[in-house]
């Protein structure tokens, strides 16, 4: 089986790994945005876009924190198990 077939039938069937992938990718996304509205900011003095560079960066930071740390905000019973 080839790796991107792997990769994807992991991805379908590991919910944890689904999860974390999916944040993962995410989390990127909104990085790459905050920049260009940071950018933005600067380039044209725009309080605008700064601060919300400065929004999304802290919301994207505070995602990256639960994707990092998630299990300390599960009950223990609650907790996926691998099989």
């Amino acid at each position: 089986m080839s790796r991107k077939k792997e990769y994807f039938q992991k991805w379908k069937t590991n919910y944890d790994f689904k999860t974390f992938t999916n944040a993962t990718v995410s989390t990127m996304i909104t990085f790459v945005f905050a920049l260009y509205n940071g950018f933005l900011g600067l380039r044209y003095g725009s309080l605008w876009y700064g601060s919300f560079h400065g929004y999304v960066d802290l919301v994207d930071q505070r995602r990256d924190h639960v994707r990092d740390h998630g299990d300390l905000f599960v009950r223990a019973d609650q907790k996926h198990t691998e099989l």
